[in-house]
This record gives C-alpha cells, sequence and structure tokens, in this order.
C-alpha cells in the first residue's frame, strides 16, 4: 500500500492510497471517515512541525498546525517525495490560514545537497505519518472511553 494523501481537519479524516490487487495492477482508494485516528498519528504530525515551519520561514507567532501531506514516489527508484499541509491560526480573526511547504525529497546519490532535500530527521518523520496512516487504513483508530 501506498499513502498518497492524508489530512485531518474538522475531525474528519481523509486518505488517499495506492494498492496492488489482483494481476498486479494497481487501484486507488480514498477514505473520508469521521473517526479519529490514534495518539501515535497525532504525535508524527508534531514531529514534522519544525520542518514544516523552517522550509516556510516561520516562527512560533500565532497557533501553527500541521494537518497532512501529500507523497510521490519516483517511478524508476521509489524515491519518496513530500509536501507537507499546515495551517496558520491568524491571531486578529476567526480564520485559518493553509499554507503548503515546498517539495521535499528523499535524498539520493544523484542529486547534489539542495534546501528541498530531506534530512535523515525530516525522512524519519515522514515515514512515521505515513506507517501511522497505513495503520488507520488497517483499522487502528483513537479508542473510545465507555461511561460508566
Amino acid at each position: 500500500m501506498k499513502i498518497l494523501k492524508v489530512k485531518l481537519l474538522n475531525d474528519r479524516m481523509s486518505v488517499k492510497y495506492e494498492k496492488t490487487v489482483s494481476g498486479g495492477e494497481t487501484a486507488n482508494y480514498t477514505l473520508d471517515l469521521p473517526e479519529r485516528p490514534a495518539p501515535d498519528f497525532f504525535e508524527a504530525l508534531d514531529k514534522l512541525l519544525p520542518f514544516w515551519m523552517k522550509s516556510l520561514e516561520l516562527t512560533k507567532a500565532g497557533k501553527l498546525e500541521v494537518y497532512g501531506g501529500s507523497f510521490s514516489y519516483h517511478s524508476d527508484t521509489g524515491c519518496l517525495s513530500v509536501v507537507l499541509h499546515g495551517k496558520r491560526s491568524l491571531q486578529k480573526s476567526e480564520f485559518n490560514h493553509a499554507i503548503n511547504a515546498p517539495k521535499f525529497s528523499e535524498p539520493t546519490d544523484q542529486e547534489e545537497e539542495s534546501e528541498h532535500v530531506m534530512t535523515d530527521e525530516f525522512l524519519e518523520a515522514a515515514n512515521a505519518l505515513i506507517e501511522t496512516t497505513k495503520s488507520y487504513v488497517d483499522g487502528k483508530r483513537e479508542q473510545m472511553k465507555a461511561k460508566l
């Protein structure tokens, strides 16, 4: 399974993914559910916040949050590329400003150092988001607390 896009907005989880089906063909699927993900999903998003902020030259002014990402995979090498989706709550209004980071790619032997190449820490955080999203697709969700 390849995760293509994930977003958590207004307590709705949206996931687009690709899966190999019979005959080696690939099929694209979309989930749009009101079920909250498990806590490790939020931890994965939190780990991506510093990379999103740095890429956009943002400081801690205002409320900043990463709420998802889009993922692509190079057809020949399988190398991962990521665009992080985030928002900034504006201080003088009740609105959120959605901001996408530039596309970052997994380092390869052929590429020179670039500001848009993921560090090892960034790659690890992006892979954590992908893995927790796969767990969500497979049924891992936040546990509801029973009222006694």
